[in-house]
């Protein structure tokens, strides 16, 4: 038995022997869904403020009297929370709510847990994939499932762009879905993005560009792909230091003026990509907890999707620089790679100081 299938089962047994709960079962906004024959057992951690009208008294939680409102809550639950197989509703067996004591929640967000068994119509290798979509009126936080299916694993992040993920689908399918998660990962990246524009600035030549973008390509996809496979794993507390000290490298470069001939500088922004694919993988292993090791499907449609928003911004800054610098049609004070190299070196050291002395 493979330790997330033991690590599974041993959780479910816990909910079916213990009835007073003394600590979280599972963390507020993660869920784990078990498939066994026609049997899906979904546990989620779900925060209070999903179903906020049910908290009486008004302090936050959810307590063991406020949870005897069960068929209320459970009506409730069932209009956020929406579970389908092939486009059709399940037949909800069993559910349970597992309160969290207070005392355990002064560091975590209010939550409460919540069980829900259903059998599928048919067998399940006729009834696959499964489906669940939340509604985004109650997605002020990411989701992070697993779902478990034999020796299948798979994971998912539910978020506000991305409300709904279907399970056990075609590999094209999930690399497309990892392709959005990191298209949209490069674009929330405000320092990787910083990185990339300070980076390209500083010289407007389409073979540079070409070039740098490569080795910088190369280098994070291929930490990225082993880190994500379980080969290299290093701690974020290394790796975001170093992302934040590559940003305050490329900007004091460029404002002492530091030339290197390409050669050289394509080696550099290499060894740079290959800490920045380090950070790749570990906002990915951060994002869905507990999950080491990602399908090849998931790795490549993720890299392909942060390829596609690195390609989208630089484009975002040729189109800049075509009106700021080449045609000249607002005139600045000072140029605008230097402006990056400004803005990179002193944020760059903001958050190589925060990431050193502040990063938990």
């Amino acid at each position: 038995m493979n330790r997330g299938r033991f690590t599974l089962l041993s959780l479910f047994l816990y909910l079916l022997v213990i009835q007073c709960v003394n600590a979280h079962l599972i963390p507020s906004g993660n869920g784990a869904i078990e498939v066994k024959d026609r049997k899906v057992s979904f546990l989620i951690g779900v925060p209070v403020s999903v179903i906020a009208e049910f908290d009486q008294n008004h302090n936050g939680f959810l307590d063991y009297e406020e949870m005897q409102q069960k068929e209320e809550i459970f009506a409730k639950l069932n209009t956020v929370f929406k579970f389908t197989s092939r486009n059709e509703s399940v037949n909800i067996t069993r559910q349970e709510l597992f309160a969290s004591p207070i005392k355990d929640q002064s560091s975590t967000a209010p939550q409460f847990e919540w069980l829900v068994q259903y059998v599928l119509p048919e067998l399940v290798a006729q009834s696959l994939p499964l489906s669940i979509e939340i509604d985004r009126a109650f997605l002020s936080t990411n989701y992070n499932i697993q779902l478990t299916y034999g020796n299948i694993s798979e994971a998912t992040i539910i978020t506000y762009s991305h409300p709904k993920h279907i399970f056990l689908q075609s590999a094209w399918s999930t690399l497309l879905d990892y392709f959005s998660y990191g298209f949209e990962h490069i674009l929330n990246g405000y320092d990787h993005i910083l990185f990339l524009l300070t980076l390209l600035s500083s010289g407007l030549r389409k073979r540079r560009w070409l070039l740098l973008l490569t080795s910088f390509t190369l280098a994070h996809g291929m930490t990225y792909g082993l880190s994500s496979l379980g080969v290299v794993s290093i701690s974020p507390n290394i790796v975001e230091p170093l992302i934040a000290f590559t940003i305050v490298m490329v900007g004091a470069m460029k404002l002492v003026n530091i030339q290197l001939e390409l050669s050289q500088e394509c080696l550099l922004i290499f060894c740079f990509g290959l800490i920045h694919g380090l950070g790749f993988a570990s906002a990915m292993s951060n994002n869905l907890e507990g999950i080491k090791q990602f399908p090849l499907e998931t790795i490549l449609g993720f890299n392909l999707g942060v390829e596609a928003g690195q390609l989208f911004v630089a484009l975002c800054l040729f189109v800049f620089l075509y009106f700021f610098e080449i045609k000249k049609r607002v005139r600045m004070a000072i140029s605008v790679p230097t402006l990056f190299a400004l803005i990179a070196s002193v944020l760059g050291l903001y958050w190589l100081i925060q990431r050193i002395f502040f990063l938990e």
